[in-house]
């Protein structure tokens, strides 16, 4: 839950232009490294949950994984996984397109930006 509000916070910080602001090159590693600790983390956990788990009392492996003793909780990890990459993308092709376009248009929207920043400012002051 606490990874969403972050991922909302940031998400929010860039479409409103504020990361300009406050964001740093310190702040945005430190986000970066916390995306792919989580990822890692939850992609290690829902392969290692596929496995079947050693049975203590024979030695052998039982044939119960988390897909069929909780597979609400292993569905919500897929779920969140696939949230994080579309996340990811979403933000890939919003950077491609902010740095990465046609340069009228380019031209066309640093104008409308710097109109924008113009009245934030003005609305901060």
């Amino acid at each position: 839950m606490a990874n969403h509000v972050v991922n909302a916070t940031v998400a929010f910080l860039f479409f409103t232009g504020m990361e300009r602001r406050l964001c740093s090159a310190f702040g945005l590693t430190v986000f970066s490294v916390m995306q792919v600790t989580v990822l890692f983390y939850s992609q290690t956990v829902y392969f290692e949950a596929m496995n079947p788990t050693p049975n203590p009392l024979d030695a052998t492996l039982t044939p119960a994984s988390c897909t069929t003793k909780s597979p609400q909780r292993y569905f919500w990890l897929m779920a969140q996984i696939l949230v994080f990459y579309l996340s990811f993308f979403v933000l890939v092709c919003v950077i491609y397109r902010k740095y990465f376009q046609d340069p009228m248009l380019k031209k066309k929207e640093e104008e409308e930006e710097l109109k924008r920043e113009k009245e934030m400012d003005a609305l901060f002051k």
